[in-house]
């Protein structure tokens, strides 16, 4: 590289090296469902005992259960086109897996409902949010849809109740 080149590049490295150790530039939130966790704490507060309805079963899908799990949410309702994927992706974690015909009751139960699909159009619609929200008792309900496109019709943000987050939020 040369001598210029190469004492360029050694000082790069010595600063990003004091960089990740006196800075808090290492310990932030690392992946999309990890941000998500976040953004549902400072909404409803600790994860203890909430109940998470995961919509997908790919590899984001894992990340978010991980995520949700690791801050002390109960274990998953993990619900996907294909029962089997979600059979799998539960079975990882120690969730239940439910068919995608029973995601518009879901919102009733559940504190916390995270959805990354490929579908090509939202599966959660905001009449469907809307007619479980009197059985809800006034308990909060965050909705993540880190779906491209969507998987959660963007209305639901307007309802009493409802936090929604898409992509841009996080």
């Amino acid at each position: 590289a040369g001598p210029i080149l190469g004492r360029v590049f050694a000082g790069a490295v010595r600063a990003g090296r004091r960089a990740r150790v006196e800075t808090a530039i290492g310990r932030a939130a690392v992946s999309i469902p990890s941000v998500a966790v976040e953004v549902v704490l400072r909404a409803l507060g600790p994860l203890e005992g909430r109940t998470v309805v995961v919509l997908g079963a790919g590899e984001t899908s894992a990340l978010a259960v991980r995520a949700f799990l690791a801050r002390g949410a109960a274990p998953p309702v993990v619900i996907n086109r294909t029962l089997e994927h979600a059979e799998v992706l539960a079975a990882r974690f120690g969730a239940r897996a439910l068919p995608l015909d029973r995601l518009a009751s879901c919102p009733e139960d559940a504190d916390v409902i995270v959805a990354s699909t490929g579908a090509p159009h939202p599966l959660l619609s905001a009449d469907a949010v809307r007619r479980v929200l009197p059985g809800r008792a006034g308990r909060p309900l965050a909705i993540v849809d880190m779906g491209i496109p969507r998987d959660v019709d963007p209305a639901v943000r307007d309802l009493a109740g409802v936090c929604y987050f898409d992509l841009d939020d996080l």
